[in-house]
């Protein structure tokens, strides 16, 4: 009401709007997910399956879309459904990585189910 600090919110709405509209190279996510999403099984990160013995493996990911970011995981072995825990994992080190500042971020999980040959 008193116009204190006003000129401090264009800069955050700027920084808002960039990172809206940010698209970040598969080269630069290959990096990221090999630093922070394949870790051994002794890093910090949580397990991918709903229950810690699950098969569920992240293959890689890439992103589709922007307005908001929007990220595709692909899974395999398993049954298909990343825990909330996992998921929230993945976009808290997105958010880090490359600075998704004030904007939601989107995670779809595509599941590949290995078909049994009959015969």
């Amino acid at each position: 009401m008193s116009g204190q600090r006003v000129d401090r919110i264009l800069p955050l709405v700027r920084q808002a709007y960039e990172a809206r509209h940010r698209r970040i190279p598969t080269a630069q996510l290959n990096d990221f997910f090999e630093r922070a999403i394949d870790q051994p099984r002794g890093g910090t990160a949580p397990s991918a399956g709903k229950s810690g013995y699950s098969r569920l493996k992240v293959q890689y990911l890439t992103q589709v879309g922007i307005r908001p970011p929007t990220f595709v995981v692909f899974t395999s072995g398993g049954k298909p459904g990343l825990h909330f825990s996992y998921e929230r994992y993945l976009l808290n080190r997105l958010r880090e990585a490359f600075d998704f500042f004030a904007t939601p971020l989107r995670v779809i999980e595509k599941h590949k189910n290995k078909k049994r040959k009959e015969g």
